[in-house]
């Protein structure tokens, strides 16, 4: 049965200037602390380790980059579809849809997880790295790889936590995991010798913390989304919709990864070791620069899916 809601939701009924504003700042904050990870780690390895250390961490690049990609397949897929049944007042099949996202969101960051760390070997030889980095490469990969599934996990729930109507919330998660990650890199590398894999360690705490902190707070009593266990067993048709709308971004950031591979095997052709390093610092400076217009577009997908799921037409182009 349709659980219907009775209150009308800011986002019918907030003006649109203050509440892109109010969803659109704090995930264009999220976005960028979320980039500071790498960035954080950039500088760290590039003074305790060098430029092989820096080698390394651009030749894992194509990796997050594809693991981002699934989730926006899976977290802005079923995060677009949850605010769609809010504006049709469907409450009960926004928590089916929220009860999936929470399933397969895992559940595929344990598979990848489980395949790159064994396939790591081969994954860094096809990512193009070369003799002199192939040790820090496959060290900083297969850490790396055990934090997946919280690498998956800290976009999806915010993008879950923002349809829920609480995008402020996202850029709390992301800043507990990066003031953890400044903290940590440094004692890791330096104090404890442990080069690429210290960053590494560094990076999947932080990412772990920051993915507890989201599912506390999809599990408090403040959201407007539930997550009950039978909504947890896995149903392909309850998800199919939401892999349709997330199937776009998806196919746009795997291009990215492919790019970025390309890059690298060519780079590492012709220039070796230093130039893959450079073009690490310059990839990070353009994803940075792109940030605001992503937060933009992020923070306005609420609005207009809740609004189209309410059948106001005249709010979706005002939006």
């Amino acid at each position: 049965m349709v659980n219907m809601q009775t209150n009308r939701s800011p986002l019918e009924t907030e003006p649109l200037t203050k509440l892109l504003f109010r969803y659109s700042v704090p995930t264009t904050l999220t976005l960028m602390v979320n980039y500071i990870y790498n960035i954080v780690d950039q500088i760290f390895v590039g003074q305790g380790v060098g430029i092989t250390g820096m080698a390394a961490i651009n030749i894992a690049f194509p990796l997050s980059i594809l693991v981002n990609a699934v989730s926006l397949l899976l977290g802005d897929g079923c995060a677009a579809n949850v605010s769609l049944c809010l504006g049709r007042r469907e409450q009960e099949n926004a928590n089916k849809i929220f009860g999936q996202a929470v399933t397969w969101i895992v559940a595929s960051g344990i598979a990848l997880a489980f395949i790159c760390g064994i396939f790591a070997p081969h994954i860094v030889t096809l990512f193009g790295t070369t003799n002199t980095a192939y040790g820090e490469s496959l060290a900083y990969m297969r850490v790396i790889a055990i934090g997946i599934p919280f690498q998956l996990i800290c976009p999806a729930f915010t993008a879950m936590i923002r349809a829920d109507g609480s995008p402020q919330y996202t850029m709390k998660c992301m800043m507990v995991g990066a003031v953890v990650n400044i903290i940590l890199d440094p004692v890791f590398i330096f104090a404890f010798s442990m080069g690429v894999r210290g960053a590494a360690l560094a990076t999947v705490i932080s990412q772990a913390l920051s993915a507890l902190w989201a599912l506390q707070f999809l599990r408090g009593k403040r959201t407007i989304l539930h997550l009950k266990r039978k909504n947890l067993w896995i149903k392909p048709r309850i998800l199919f919709p939401c892999i349709g709308l997330g199937i776009a971004p998806f196919i746009m950031m795997s291009t990215e990864s492919l790019l970025t591979l390309c890059f690298n095997t060519s780079l590492l052709k012709y220039g070796g070791d230093l130039a893959v390093g450079a073009m690490t610092i310059l990839s990070s400076i353009m994803q940075f620069a792109l940030l605001p217009m992503q937060g933009l577009t992020q923070g306005g997908q609420p609005i207009i899916s809740y609004n189209y799921g309410a059948r106001n037409m005249e709010r979706i182009r005002q939006a």
